[in-house]
């Protein structure tokens, strides 16, 4: 059985978010060849403040967190509201 995504195939669209995500790695990798100076200047306080630097990733992570958690949620009632009402209509 074909497992779908929004109406997609799951291998299909796995396979476009990988292509989608080298292409835009590359495309940042030969933009921080391309300026170095600006690699190297964004880079150059994390060794001097570890502190503020794993506060503010710590944030991002839990940020994401909270976000992927809400959202999944929310598909989650989406999807059993979206049965109920089929199986109250077939009544």
């Amino acid at each position: 059985m074909d497992e779908k995504v929004f109406g997609l195939p799951a291998g299909l669209l796995a396979n476009s978010m990988i292509v989608i995500l080298i292409a835009i790695s590359i495309i940042l990798l030969f933009g921080g060849l391309r300026r170095f100076i600006l690699v190297k200047m964004g880079t150059r306080n994390i060794p001097r403040r570890k502190g503020q630097s794993t506060l503010i990733v710590m944030g991002l992570m839990l940020s994401s967190i909270i976000v992927a958690v809400s959202l999944g949620i929310v598909i989650q009632l989406d999807i059993l509201f979206v049965l109920l009402y089929s199986t109250l209509k077939e009544i």
